[in-house]
């Protein structure tokens, strides 16, 4: 008969206690170590190697696993929806997690500005210009022509309704990790993991449209 585990010493239960798990609620905050492109020029896609810091994450994989990052929207587009509707970028949003910070922050890092939600269209009808505005932005928040469409295109659309900044961010879609496979192995790169990622850009709706911007993260392995 094996002994029984020895029980965990006092230093063992502090450090434990000390020691953060990272999950999708609470991501690991981590930088970009290199991004590295995998095509060569003149190549009609864009594939890039990226490698991300582990160090103190205490994070495990096996290659193949899946890695949850959380991505913020780009500069660009974040001032252009806060243009559109002449704010000052400071007004005071609430984020999912019951925060109050200012609306530039709560655009980038909060809210899906790529999909927009029901609850954004019933917002904007609700402060129309007009009837026949508020008929046809309730149309159209379940047309066709929502299609392909962004926060930007839809402001763009409908110009004279004018709801409150702070109020009309919160109804936006609550900006989602994505998953990506992992294309390391821990054994080769103990703090290190790395993704194989491939660029977005494309035009549509006589508009230029990419993938989020990415410069600082946080991740999560996913279970």
């Amino acid at each position: 008969m094996s002994a029984p585990p020895a029980a965990p010493t006092k230093q063992e239960t502090t450090l434990a206690k000390l020691t953060p798990t990272y999950t999708r609620e609470h991501p690991f905050p981590t930088r970009v170590l290199e991004i590295r492109a995998l095509c060569g020029a003149g190549s009609e896609k864009d594939v890039r190697a990226i490698a991300f810091d582990l160090t103190g994450s205490g994070l495990t994989y096996e290659a193949g696993d899946a890695l949850g990052v959380y991505p913020e929207n780009a500069p660009e587009l974040v001032h252009q929806v806060l243009a559109l509707k002449e704010a000052t970028s400071e007004e005071p949003v609430v984020t999912p997690e019951s925060r109050i910070v200012p609306a530039r922050i709560a655009l980038s890092f909060a809210y899906d500005i790529m999909k927009p939600s029901e609850e954004f269209f019933s917002m904007l009808a609700d402060f129309a210009g007009d009837d026949n505005e508020q008929l046809r932005i309730l149309a159209e928040g379940e047309d066709d022509w929502l299609e392909g469409r962004d926060v930007i295109d839809v402001l763009q659309r409908f110009q004279y309704s004018r709801p409150p900044v702070s109020e009309m961010i919160a109804t936006l879609a609550t900006l989602q990790p994505r998953l990506y496979s992992i294309a390391s192995s821990q054994k080769a790169f103990p703090t290190q993991v790395h993704l194989t990622v491939g660029v977005v850009r494309y035009n549509l709706h006589d508009r230029e449209r990419r993938g989020r911007f990415r410069s600082s993260l946080a991740a999560f392995q996913s279970a």
